[in-house]
């Protein structure tokens, strides 16, 4: 069996996440495996899982963890404390992947040795996001340029136990429900963690995410505020 290189890192929210990952398209791909880690409320149980989902969830490339809290950042904290490859990738419960892109992200990092993280491009039906035609490192991004959590990949021992995301930003969190992103990549760049872009697109995302929608938002200013303030 070939080791694990590259751990998907899926934040999902309860059976109805759960059964939506299972619809969602990832493919099996050697040495590629998908770190589930689900915040499930006490109402809702796995033994009402359909078919699908227990067929999904009975792979050998998925490990599934139940956690009883809420908050994104929370939920990838948990994913991020446990990931065991030496890349991770933030992921999702409703994106789909191609084994070709997954082996993508692995070939950047070989092809960037000394990258602690890697920023890649996604698809979004209904409004797709412009992005810069070349690489940058992110000390330096093209004006108009955010990122998104299922853009982000980096080796697991640059993060793990040394970062994380700030639980009061993030859907679900008391104050601020967009910007963990932005403030995790601003200490990971304040701490000389080498960060990079590359253009390639890893994955789709089947409406607007988040951070599409989050401009049109009056409280995204505010969080804009916080986050860099």
């Amino acid at each position: 069996m070939t080791a694990t290189r590259l751990q998907l890192l899926v934040c999902s929210y309860g059976l109805q996440g759960l059964e939506r990952l299972a619809r969602s398209k990832r493919p099996q791909v050697e040495g590629v495996a998908y770190l589930v880690s689900c915040q499930m409320p006490q109402s809702d149980k796995l033994e009402a899982a359909s078919a699908e989902l227990q067929t999904f969830l009975q792979r050998e490339d998925v490990d599934l963890h139940i956690i009883h809290n809420r908050g994104l950042s929370k939920n990838r904290n948990h994913a991020l404390a446990l990931a065991t490859a030496p890349l991770s990738l933030l992921s999702d419960d409703d994106l789909d992947y191609t084994a070709e892109a997954l082996q993508a992200v692995v070939r950047a990092f070989e092809q960037h040795p000394k990258a602690d993280v890697i920023s890649f491009q996604f698809h979004q039906e209904g409004q797709e996001k412009a992005y810069p035609s070349k690489g940058f490192h992110h000390q330096h991004p093209p004006k108009g340029y955010y990122i998104s959590s299922c853009e982000i990949a980096f080796r697991t021992q640059s993060l793990q136990g040394k970062f994380q995301f700030n639980e009061n930003f993030g859907v679900g969190s008391a104050h601020f429900p967009c910007g963990e992103e932005d403030i995790l990549l601003k200490d990971l760049l304040k701490a000389g963690l080498h960060c990079l872009f590359e253009p390639i697109y890893i994955c789709t995302h089947p409406s607007l995410s988040t951070g599409a929608k989050r401009f049109a938002d009056p409280i995204f200013l505010q969080t804009k505020g916080a986050v860099f303030s």
